[in-house]
């Protein structure tokens, strides 16, 4: 998908029934995600924002808009709910849809924090009357091969939002 000139990226397998895989049908879906992600990322890559920052993204006329920076510490997830919560408390929003957006930003930046080297910035705009949450990072110069990890039904981290 692309926004805006920017590669936002996702890709999803649907089946209109349950599938059994073998082990080679396994392994050949791994290898495919890998292949789709780097795809994905140097697609990213190259369609780097023209800013860093979210304060200088352009918003809609009469849109509300609010940006947080997030220090690189996890307990600065605590910080930025505050900060989300106020936001929406102060824009007059339901307080169903004010912890649905802080259940959803507070993964996104926790995720953030803990697999960059650096904080991140969310953003939260309402604009007529439909609410968009932004949470943008610096990336990791870490890369995981994702396939060369044993699955784990149980896993309690990897699961994305």
């Amino acid at each position: 998908m692309v926004t805006a000139g920017h590669v936002q990226g996702g890709f999803a397998l649907f089946y209109d029934t349950a599938q059994r895989f073998d082990h080679l049908q396994r392994t050949n879906l791994q290898e495919l995600g890998a292949r789709l992600g780097a795809g994905l990322r140097r697609a990213q890559r190259a369609t780097r924002y023209a800013t860093r920052s979210l304060t200088d993204e352009p918003v809609p006329d009469l849109a509300l808009a609010a940006t947080y920076s997030v220090a690189a510490d996890p307990r600065a997830v605590g910080l930025a709910r505050s900060f989300t919560r106020n936001t929406l408390s102060a824009w007059g929003l339901h307080p169903d849809t004010i912890d649905t957006a802080i259940l959803c930003l507070s993964e996104l930046v926790t995720n953030a924090i803990i697999h960059t080297d650096a904080g991140c910035e969310l953003r939260i705009v309402l604009d007529r009357g439909v609410l968009t949450t932004t949470v943008r990072d610096g990336g990791s110069s870490l890369v995981v091969d994702l396939s060369r990890l044993p699955p784990e039904p149980l896993a309690v981290h990897g699961r994305g939002l």
